[in-house]
């Protein structure tokens, strides 16, 4: 004869569960967000960067970029302009941990952040060691590409070449791109090319950080 098994009564999750929970989820999201920045290749000085954390809590910037963020649509780009030392690279990392943070879908999509400079030179050396396309395709394909001071680099032609193949095939994908540098665009426009510095500004949002040179401390 069979017997019947009564099936298990399902039991109230306790304040305390659910308590327990919550805070493993939020470590996991936290797990996950750092994973995504690091393989990004964002350096471990920015790693812990956060809007909360700039010093400048008045400047009219942090409210600028809590604002593209809050209206991102996954295409659009950023772009942010300003003299030495102002904290573009700090507010760059600090909105990309803020963007990854709340858009999970980026938690498994390929990242970018490199220095510009740096980023020619891995493109160069590629050509000698037989992997420049390569290289090439995965700047190209980020699904998030983040240029750190762009123009500092020599303005040559091969440079200018490169940067128009990255940005147009971008462009034309509406893969977002971010960057930070030290010119205005039309200055900007002189080192890397008309045609590049104007497809970026069309699909980007522009943002100037002013304020006083971060790096210098205070006299005490």
């Amino acid at each position: 004869m069979w017997t019947e098994i009564p099936s298990a009564v399902p039991t109230e999750e306790t304040p305390a569960l659910r308590s327990q929970r919550a805070r493993a989820e939020v470590r996991a999201a936290i797990r996950a967000v750092d994973s995504t920045l690091r393989q990004s290749g964002l350096p471990p000085r920015c790693m812990g960067f956060t809007l909360e954390m700039f010093p400048d809590r008045a400047n009219p910037a942090l409210r600028q970029i809590a604002d593209y963020l809050e209206d991102w649509d996954g295409t659009r780009g950023l772009i942010l302009t300003g003299g030495y030392g102002v904290g573009k690279t700090g507010l760059l990392a600090a909105a990309l941990r803020a963007l990854v943070t709340d858009h999970p879908s980026l938690w498994a999509a390929p990242l970018h952040f490199a220095l510009a400079a740096d980023l020619l030179d891995l493109l160069r050396q590629g050509y000698e060691a037989g992997d420049a396309a390569q290289r090439l395709a995965r700047v190209r394909n980020a699904h998030l590409l983040a240029l750190d001071d762009l123009g500092a680099e020599k303005p040559t032609e091969w440079v200018q070449e490169r940067l128009l193949m990255i940005v147009n095939h971008r462009y034309e994908r509406l893969l977002p791109t971010w960057i930070t540098t030290n010119y205005g665009l039309n200055g900007l426009a002189e080192r890397i090319g008309e045609r590049t510095i104007w497809r970026l500004a069309e699909t980007c949002a522009v943002i100037e950080i002013t304020g006083r040179n971060l790096r210098i401390r205070d006299a005490p």
